[in-house]
């Protein structure tokens, strides 16, 4: 398994890594869910509402096609990393 991508760490390539390669590269920031260009407690709320509406452009943070408790983990340690 290629592993090259796994710029979290966690052993895994999936959606976290990617938004820290585009949080890198200036692409971004995914866990501004509102777009504003700030981080608060409005993302979060955002994101939820993302995930009960099944959004999956959205509140896929893993990338793996699903929804599940898993991508809320994910938003939160996309969160707690910052935007540039």
């Amino acid at each position: 398994v290629d592993l090259s991508c796994d710029v979290t760490g966690d052993l895994a390539v999936d959606q976290c890594d990617l938004d820290a390669i585009d949080t890198l590269l200036g692409a971004g920031c995914s866990a501004d869910c509102t777009g504003d260009g700030s981080l608060s407690v409005a993302d979060f709320s955002c994101f939820r509402s993302a995930y009960l509406a099944g959004d999956m452009a959205v509140a896929d943070c893993t990338g793996d096609g699903s929804l599940s408790v898993a991508d809320f983990g994910c938003f939160r340690n996309s969160y707690l990393a910052g935007c540039p």
